[in-house]
């Protein structure tokens, strides 16, 4: 389980080996190949690089959302602008909240959001709408910002959605008296048409309280509430007849500034600041103060249409959250795109100086049998260490050294490092990550049966995962290279397996020692019957061709007992243990190994 495996790529149509319709109570699960499955329940698995804001979805992404999706929704940027406007919940808020709880291994979210594609006369289309359930595992760096996103989307049948439309609508929210999130968006679009002839420019601003999540836990939400309602009545004391106050979401709050430039937007946003910095607030624990941080965009300067609007002040809070001050961020493109080039090549610079200075460590998290919870094997995971000992997540550690070619020598510290741990631990059996990079070249047999020769008796405890994505994408070599690593010993995984890119035919002509399900279905398996299905039907496929099942992402005792009674052979997940630094082992033969050499070099 890679913590932050690269971007899925598209692969050719696989044909399903039998038609697979879900089943129900202890039915009989009819064998079929992923994809089918994932059709006959209506879900797509995705992966986002945010730090590339590259989105990839699964082979079925048409099939399930249709072909205007899976021509249009290549990037969260362009994702962002189908968003519909009556969705009740920011994707954005539910991803950030997810990610505010991050400690290196990702965090679950869940939540529900529209997508709407507009209709064209000139390719006689008719508008269509789609009402989506996101479920995934959201992964940050030590700022806390997502850095990479896997998931699986799951459209939701209209009958379902009926009970959402019979849902009462308001136009004011109850606590603070400020619009609703669907009036004020509406109220946001017809301000694009009012400056068509105008030519005025308007700004959205967003404003979070960033201390309501503490607030909350300390003092209960009825607290928070007070403080809410605060916040609001005092922003709307600082507003112009033409100005509008909104309920964006739970803890954020927006405003609409009708005729307001550049200059203007920055002091207006600034006294808006310190009018909440520089009074208490009454609440029914005593006074309280209270701190906002707020991002803006100007129309339509930066932004063309409502959701790149909301898209780009969404972008511009983010940043406002994390700085150093409470100054108000204002969205601007060019420097946005300079600060990401700056971060990135500072990045690689460490990971390079990480690597020179045997400053990349691995965390052991372990893989249960799950009829006993006693540990099978461990799986190794890259961390980094900064100049200063901390230890740096990999979410925004991997995809920076993706880009700059220097995931192989991360690969390569990560063999030596566990061959050592292995060789201290005659009783110990670990798994590796191979990312398609790695697995592509050509030397990486040799690497690996060079640092075998070193580490005696250690291949038949060492395995290597590779993705189910990188598999598909030469299946011949792929086998070449899992047969190669086969005979010096080693057993080979397949990793986040169930995304629909593997056809029954060659899973079985991979001839893989284990299979790793996918585990963005795991969140949502109790409350879920598709998702419950799927599981089911991959355990039973994984087992009539005789290959033992992992689930990934375990977190709750039901979910195990379920899985268990299904025959998943193992289980893995923060249940049974989070990821934990290894001890450093110091094998002075190995570090004059290729490996090593190799790292030095990068």
């Amino acid at each position: 389980m890679r913590e932050n495996s690269e971007p899925q790529a598209s692969s050719t149509n696989a044909s399903p080996s039998q038609s697979a319709h879900p089943a129900s109570g202890n039915a009989p699960i009819f064998i079929a190949d992923p994809r089918a499955v994932l059709n006959s329940i209506g879900e797509v698995v995705y992966d986002w690089d945010i730090s590339s804001d590259v989105l990839r979805w699964g082979p079925n992404l048409a099939e399930v959302m249709g072909t205007e999706a899976a021509r249009q929704l290549n990037s969260g940027a362009r994702f962002g602008q189908f968003l519909a406007t009556d969705s009740p919940r920011s994707r954005y808020e539910a991803m950030m909240m997810a990610a505010r709880q991050d400690v290196g291994e990702g965090v679950s979210f869940q939540t529900q959001y529209g997508l709407v594609f507009p209709a064209s006369e000139s390719e006689n289309r008719d508008e269509q709408r789609l009402w989506l359930e996101d479920n995934g595992r959201v992964f940050c760096g030590p700022d806390l910002r997502p850095t990479h996103v896997h998931g699986v989307v799951r459209v939701i049948p209209p009958q379902h959605q009926s009970e959402r439309d019979m849902r009462p609508a308001y136009i004011f929210d109850r606590l603070t008296g400020a619009l609703e999130r669907k009036p004020f968006i509406e109220r946001v679009a017809r301000s694009f048409q009012d400056r068509t002839s105008k030519r005025a420019t308007f700004a959205l601003l967003l404003i979070s309280i960033p201390n309501l999540e503490n607030i909350n836990k300390v003092f209960g939400f009825d607290v928070g509430d007070d403080l809410i309602s605060g916040v609001a009545n005092r922003l709307r004391t600082n507003l112009r007849n033409n100005d509008s106050l909104g309920r964006y979401s739970g803890s954020c709050l927006a405003l609409l500034l009708d005729s307001c430039d550049g200059e203007r937007l920055m002091q207006a946003s600034q006294r808006l600041i310190d009018s909440i910095s520089n009074d208490d607030f009454a609440t029914t624990a005593g006074p309280m103060r209270a701190t906002i941080r707020i991002g803006a965009c100007l129309a339509p300067h930066a932004a063309r249409t409502p959701r790149i609007l909301f898209q780009q002040a969404e972008t511009a809070l983010d940043l406002a959250i994390h700085a150093m001050d409470d100054r108000p961020v204002i969205y601007d493109a060019a420097k946005a795109m300079d600060d990401k080039r700056v971060r990135n090549a500072r990045i690689a610079d460490e990971i390079v100086a990480a690597l020179n200075e045997r400053r990349v460590v691995l965390a052991m998290q372990p893989i249960v049998h799950s009829s006993t919870g006693q540990p099978y094997l461990y799986e190794a995971l890259m961390r980094l260490r900064d100049g200063n000992g901390n230890i740096i997540s990999p979410g925004h550690v991997l995809p920076i050294a993706e880009e700059a070619g220097l995931i192989s020598h991360i690969d390569y510290r990560v063999l030596e490092l566990s061959l050592q741990q292995l060789s201290a631990n005659p009783k110990m059996r670990i798994a590796i990550n191979a990312s398609s990079i790695t697995l592509a070249d050509k030397s990486w047999p040799r690497h690996l049966a060079a640092a075998l020769a070193v580490h005696p008796g250690t291949a038949p405890r060492l395995m290597v995962e590779i993705t189910e994505t990188s598999a598909i994408e030469d299946v011949n070599a792929t086998c070449a290279v899992v047969q190669a690593m086969k005979d010096l010993g080693i057993k080979v995984a397949m990793d986040d397996f169930g995304a629909g890119h593997t056809s029954f035919r060659n899973l079985r002509k991979l001839n893989v020692d284990l299979l790793k399900i996918d585990g963005a279905f795991m969140p949502n398996l109790l409350t879920s019957s598709d998702d419950r299905y799927f599981v089911r039907t991959m355990i039973d496929l994984a087992h009539h061709l005789d290959i033992p099942v992992v689930a990934e992402w375990v977190e709750k005792v039901e979910t195990a007992r379920l899985l268990t009674e299904w025959g998943a052979d193992y289980l893995q997940g923060h249940l049974f243990g989070q990821a934990e630094l290894a001890p450093v082992l110091t094998f002075t033969q190995q570090d004059d190994s290729q490996e090593a050499r190799t790292a030095r070099s990068a």
